[in-house]
């Protein structure tokens, strides 16, 4: 279990349903400060809960899902252009690296995988309708980028500006922006986003900003101001400062594996071939004869660029380039494939080598917690009640509700009606309120321990 947002969506969708508020999000039986974005994957998670009971694979069950329409609509998306082989490629290069099977991605209960679903989707039927004009296109486009607002807020808007600057480089943009259906679809997708507001303005907790996370009074304020405007352009209280201009590439370094040199090898033979150019060449190359190269190469650079701007950035935040980016490759590969001898023999080696990789990466995941758990599953089982001394870690919290009827928060605790034979304590075991207590296990800095009135002598 991964001890940010993963735990914490688990978290989210347990107490979901414990309390039938479908509209806030809270942590530890309070209004959830921290995490305001829209609940549709809270949503998932919950259901799956339902379907599944509360496990490891009930909170990933929405993220495996969306990863495998993900790959549908991705090997779709470079068919309207490419024979099947070169999507296989495509789909081989992202699946045998950590890129979209990977931690905060769809190997996890996090909110990208949901979103570069939607994404794929929404990307799929924009070049339908710039293709095609057909207005049923369009709108499904939008309706995808609304699931995306209601999965992860504005980032479901970080494919539009190379949505744009596509259009104006195919000389598609007055037609296309200022049609009727165009301006629709961008009321269509508005309406996601002023339906999330009027639920959360009308239904929502107000936060006392003082004691808030990021000190706002709602869901509202918090998303738009800290989540997006913060994010990007100041230092917000969240970590994840990258100041490094080089950002763009040592995620795609860590997440593409050696298919990143691949990468880097093409754009070094295109920038080489763009200089050997006449004028006016160029832009034939990136537009007509070569939609999805060109689209492609806008799309990760525009989302590349805007990232690398921002003053708050994760490596995780590049997930929804790192599907064109395995199309550049496949173009890379394929360019290679006919003008270099032997390439043939290199790729096969890449593809045996990056799959054997992430398969190791895949089935040996790390269980210390879920075993730690397993092995006092007897004390666990003993009480009914467990009282919060100390707040533990995210992921150790989310396991504590997996198995525990009832958790007490610290401030409550005196004013329960706790004896010494229903509860179960936890508690940091560094903290000196643990001299007051027996222990029974310990994880990490937690431990589970059981009350008792020490000796003088001890």
């Amino acid at each position: 279990m991964n001890d940010w947002d993963e735990a914490r969506n688990g978290v989210n969708a347990f107490e979901m349903l414990q309390n039938h508020d479908f509209i806030n999000l809270y942590y530890n039986q309070e209004p959830d400060t921290w995490n305001n974005k829209p609940p549709l994957l809270i949503w998932l998670i919950a259901l799956s809960y339902k379907i599944f009971g509360f496990n490891e694979f009930a909170l990933r069950f929405p993220s495996a899902v969306a990863t495998i329409i993900f790959f549908i609509f991705f090997f779709k998306l470079i068919c309207l252009y490419e024979e099947p082989l070169f999507a296989v490629l495509a789909c081989i290069i992202l699946f045998s690296t950590k890129s979209i099977i990977g931690a905060h991605v769809g190997r996890t209960g996090d909110f990208d995988a949901l979103l570069i679903c939607f994404l794929i989707i929404a990307a799929y039927y924009f070049l339908l309708y710039a293709d095609s004009f057909k207005p049923v296109n369009i709108y499904l486009s939008s309706v995808f980028l609304g699931l995306g607002f209601l999965t992860k807020g504005t980032a479901s808007l970080l494919l539009l500006p190379g949505f744009l600057i596509y259009l104006i480089i195919n000389k598609k943009f007055r037609s296309t922006v200022t049609g009727i259906h165009t301006l629709f679809s961008a009321l269509l997708y508005l309406v996601f986003v002023a339906g999330w507001i009027f639920c959360v303005y009308h239904f929502g907790k107000t936060y006392n900003p003082e004691s808030s996370e990021f000190h706002h009074r709602n869901a509202i304020e918090t998303l738009f101001i800290h989540d997006t405007f913060y994010r990007l352009t100041s230092h917000s209280p969240d970590p994840g400062y990258d100041h490094n201009w080089f950002y763009f590439f040592r995620v795609i370094d860590a997440k593409l594996n050696v298919w990143s040199y691949l990468f880097f090898l093409t754009m070094i033979v295109l920038t080489m071939k763009f200089f050997r150019m006449q004028p006016g060449q160029f832009s034939n190359l990136l537009s007509i004869e070569n939609k999805l190269f060109s689209f492609s190469l806008i799309q990760s650079f525009t989302v590349g660029l805007i990232l690398t701007l921002s003053v708050n950035k994760l490596p995780w935040y590049l997930a929804p380039a790192l599907p064109f980016i395995a199309i550049i490759i496949a173009y890379g590969a394929k360019y290679f494939f006919y003008s270099v001898r032997f390439f043939n023999v290199i790729l096969y080696v890449l593809i045996l080598f990056t799959f054997t990789r992430n398969f190791v990466f895949l089935v040996q995941p790390h269980t210390e917690l879920k075993d730690f758990f397993s092995k006092n599953r007897e004390t666990i089982e003993k009480y009914n009640k467990v009282c919060i001394i100390h707040q533990p870690s995210q992921s150790y919290f989310l396991y504590l509700e997996w198995n525990f009827a009832e958790i007490i928060p610290r401030f409550k605790s005196s004013q329960s009606n706790l004896t010494e034979s229903d509860a179960i304590f936890c508690f940091n075991k560094n903290n000196k309120e643990a001299l007051k207590y027996k222990t029974t296990a310990c994880f990490g800095d937690y431990c589970l321990g059981e009350k008792q009135t020490l000796k003088a002598n001890e």
